[in-house]
């Protein structure tokens, strides 16, 4: 990774993420690369309620955009929710 990867990556980290119908889902615990260096997913907390439960998904790069401070889905906070847990 360069050093530029290695800052976007902490760049995203934490960011909040928002779901195409305007609803904050969480936050993005992990940025997650593809052997060419670029982003190829993210996984982000949703469903927890003042920082407890929730689970982890992943979003696949096609389905997010980034927009100043925060990222947006291109999925609804129900079909976000919906995906399956990962393992963190």
């Amino acid at each position: 990774k360069t050093n530029a990867t290695n800052q976007m990556m902490k760049d995203l980290t934490g960011k909040p993420v928002w779901s195409s119908d305007s609803k904050e889902l969480g936050e993005i615990t992990r940025v997650n690369l593809g052997s060419n260096g670029d982003i190829e997913s993210i996984n982000v907390h949703v469903g927890a309620i003042f920082g407890f439960g929730g689970k982890i998904v992943m979003i696949k790069a096609a389905e997010f955009s980034q927009n100043n401070d925060r990222i947006e889905l291109i999925l609804s906070a129900e079909d976000a929710k919906a995906l399956p847990e990962i393992k963190a």
